[in-house]
């Protein structure tokens, strides 16, 4: 499970987190606005950034204008894992 927050510099309050489930060889792909940064966390379960494994239980930053996806890894087979996207 992966979580994530993003908070734009325009915004009066911040959005509650999102969480996501993807099943075993799917991704999660994001692209960050420019005026706000993102964080991803590893809640449950093993997940990527472009084939680097995620921390547990970590606060992950993703800059403004970025793009990634979050995938799980296909070896071995694991249970589904879930992701958080958050404005900062």
């Amino acid at each position: 499970m992966a979580a994530a927050t993003t908070a734009g510099a325009g915004a009066a309050t911040p959005q509650p987190p999102r969480q996501y489930k993807l099943a075993p060889q799917s991704e999660l792909r994001v692209e960050v606005l420019p005026d706000a940064p993102l964080r991803v966390r590893l809640v449950t379960g093993t997940a990527e950034i472009f084939g680097t494994e995620m921390p547990p239980e970590g606060w992950v930053p993703v800059p403004p204008r970025s793009k990634i996806a979050v995938s799980k890894p296909s070896w071995p087979p694991l249970p589904a894992f879930a992701a958080i996207l958050r404005r900062c």
